[in-house]
């Protein structure tokens, strides 16, 4: 069993051991220990007669083979490990002989965060949050470079390099490069022979990742996590693992400016084998809290930051500092780690920022400079160019939706129209309207539609009057029939017929008034030629003529007519007599002429010269009663008003005051009870009320 005491006085030793290297950076002393003689470390060797080179220090060939086989079996300084359980406030510390040393890189990065002592768990809000606490990627608002070193004892260096790159939507990302190593060590062999100098080194790299929860939550948490990738080198030897780091950021809502963030590292940690044996780098927990304010506008401002560190393998330990920042260019910082005072100070230049940190250990102190820099637009005002481009693009989105929603009622406008249905082509120019309100073609359609709505009212109106009129005429006709007037009921159908050319009733009533009529035209042509056998020729004449009235196209009358007045001729009757009678019959066949087409004043002058010469005669007076009764302005007052209440019950239809329209054309109903037209518009403004159509009163 080999012996070693105290080698190390506070100097700086580089130490190897089977399967784990690390520099002892930062003042930790090698304690008595006790080892089983093994195999001898050549790179053991090698860093101890270095070191005894370089500080003087001797000690027999013997003693070198048990330090190095020492060295190789035990990791370095053997110290109390100590829980922290924040919740209790209790610590836990075990057996100092079974102690360790935390993880190379536990110096820290960036002079901002070492100025203040280390307490940069719940801020880390520049690109070393790779390092401190991943989750602080999401508040970072640009694209951030930083690069750091520091010199450390008997030629080591530490250097750190990161860039982070925050997205508006997804969170941060960022990778960062850790680097601590030293040069120029001698080694040796077994039998001290000189192998030359070789190098120690060991690096990190972090892929880093840190956002908001991505969902609703009471609670404004940041979480992040990184990827690291461990390498070390001693030599021609190397070995690499990989291990992860866990962080979590937490804004105080109710306390503006107060955060409070967690770190875990090297949870677990990388697998690193150098030589035959398995290490694993130490984890360790930070729990953290900081406050942020201002000062004179937000010109000045203040930040204070605690830490606690929990080590795996190391005591628990205290950070503490601030930092205060005047005119947002020069910063000034101080803090306490593990109580040793540590100090900064930084400036501020556009977008570069330069620092400068001093931290004292116990060889020394140790002077860290960083240079950061931060590029692009604040994620704020991506934010905002975002916002402002969703809402060109919706605006964009809405002018097309809106110009593709107006030629769509354009085109149905046209289409209403070319079909006739000008109430919709109104309807449809309207809603051309709503999304462009200065339309042109949309007004002119308009106004047109609503002409050709009104020609076309006008027209339905007179449609509905003539169907009227030849109803009324059709009854005039059916009386004319009961009387046994077939001439008057012919006229009153055939009057009927040119208003009402598709009326089958009609049609119908025109076909039996014709068979009544020929039934007639044979009973007076059969009384004609009785009259003319009797010797009655002046009677036949008149008889003949009647048959023409009821036949005008009869040859058989045309010719007894004739036969009638060359009789009357022949046995020289009074010609006077006949021709008044004559004359009647003229006067009568002008005035059925001028009913026919509703000259009724002319009508009635000729009636009444007809019965002048004939008052007793039944037609005359039936065609004179016939024309006094369409003078009758009780019959125009009648067609007057189903115009009136139809044009009426028109506008409140197209108006959507389907109830009026119906009220109007009942009106109408009541007065033409057989009017399909309206009736067939009260079936369609009921369909729409029962569709939920039309306003309401």
């Amino acid at each position: 069993m080999g012996i070693v005491k105290r080698i190390i006085k506070g100097g700086q030793c580089i130490v190897v051991q089977r399967g784990f290297v690390a520099p002892l950076l930062i003042g930790a002393r090698l304690h008595e220990h006790e080892s089983p003689r093994g195999p001898v470390s050549k790179c053991g060797i090698a860093l101890l007669r270095s070191f005894r080179a370089r500080h003087g220090f001797t000690a027999p060939r013997a003693h070198l083979k048990d330090v190095g086989a020492l060295l190789s079996h035990f990791i370095i300084v053997c110290i109390p490990i100590v829980l922290l359980l924040l919740a209790s406030g209790a610590v836990f510390a075990a057996n100092a002989s079974s102690g360790g040393t935390e993880s190379v890189f536990a110096l820290g990065a960036g002079s901002r965060a070492l100025g203040m002592g280390g307490a940069f768990t719940a801020v880390s809000d520049d690109a070393t949050a790779l390092y401190w606490n991943p989750a602080g990627l999401s508040d970072v608002t640009q694209t951030g470079l930083t690069g750091f070193h520091s010199t450390l004892f008997e030629g080591s260096s530490y250097d750190f390099f990161s860039v982070c790159q925050p997205t508006v939507r997804f969170g941060g990302f960022g990778f960062a490069f850790l680097r601590v190593g030293t040069d120029g060590i001698q080694a040796y062999d077994d039998r001290s022979a000189s192998l030359g100098d070789i190098s120690f080194s060991q690096t990190q790299m972090l892929f880093s990742y840190g956002r908001c929860l991505p969902f609703k939550s009471p609670f404004d948490v940041r979480l992040g996590t990184s990827i690291k990738v461990v390498s070390q080198r001693m030599g021609d030897s190397g070995t690499d693992g990989v291990g992860l780091d866990f962080g979590l950021l937490y804004p105080v809502p109710y306390l503006k400016g107060l955060a409070l963030g967690a770190s875990f590292r090297d949870m677990p940690g990388a697998q690193l084998k150098l030589v035959d044996k398995v290490e694993r780098t130490p984890g360790s927990m930070r729990f953290g809290a900081s406050y942020r304010t201002s000062f004179r506008e937000a010109q000045d401002a203040a930040l204070f930051g605690l830490d606690v560190s929990l080590p795996e393998r190391y005591p628990a330990g205290v950070s503490l500092g601030g930092e205060y920042v005047v005119s947002q260019t020069v910063a000034l910082r101080a803090g306490l780690k593990e109580g040793k005072l540590t100090a900064g100070a930084g400036v501020r230049w556009r977008n570069y920022s330069f620092d400068y940190s001093l931290s004292n250990a116990e060889l020394g102190n140790l002077h860290q400079f960083s240079v950061s820099a931060s590029f692009g637009d604040p994620v704020h005002v991506k934010m905002q160019r975002e916002k402002l481009e969703r809402e060109d693009d919706v605006a964009r989105m809405l002018v097309e939706e809106k110009t593709n929603r107006k030629e769509v009622h354009i085109r149905m406008a046209k289409e209403a129209f070319s079909q006739g249905n000008y109430s919709s082509a109104v309807e449809e120019w309207k809603m051309v309207l709503e999304y462009d309100p200065e339309n042109a073609e949309a007004k002119a359609g308009i106004a047109d539609s609503r002409e050709a709505l009104a020609r076309k009212t006008d027209e339905e109106a007179a449609i509905v009057e003539r169907q009227a009129k030849a109803r009324w005429l059709m009854e005039l006709a059916a009386e004319h029939v009961k009387n046994g007037e077939l001439g008057a009921a012919a006229l009153r159908l055939r009057q009927a017929a040119q208003l009402d050319s598709a009326n089958v009733d009609v049609l119908a009533g025109l076909r039996q008034v014709d068979s009544l009529t020929t039934v007639e035209v044979a009973s007076r042509a059969a009384q004609a030629r009785h009259l003319a056998t009797s010797g009655k020729h002046l009677e036949a004449s008149l008889a003949w003529n009647k048959v023409l009235l009821l036949d005008p196209d009869n040859a058989d009358a045309r010719r007894g007519l004739e036969a009638a007045s060359s009789a009357l001729e022949g046995v020289g009757q009074s010609l006077s007599e006949a021709n008044l009678r004559i004359e009647a019959l003229t006067h009568y066949s002008r005035a059925v002429k001028a009913y026919e087409r509703e000259d009724y004043r002319e009508a009635k002058a000729r009636i009444q010269d007809m019965l002048k010469i004939l008052p007793s005669d039944q037609d005359g007076r039936r065609l004179a009663e016939m024309i006094d009764e369409r003078l009758s302005p009780r019959v125009r007052k009648v067609e007057e008003n189903i115009r009136k209440l139809y044009v009426e019950g028109m506008n409140h239809f197209n108006s959507g005051d389907y109830e009026k329209a119906i009220e109007s054309w009942k009106k109408i109903l009541a007065l033409d009870p057989q009017n399909e037209i309206v009736a067939k518009n009260i079936e369609k403004a009921k369909a729409r009320l029962s569709s939920g159509e039309g306003r309401a009163d």
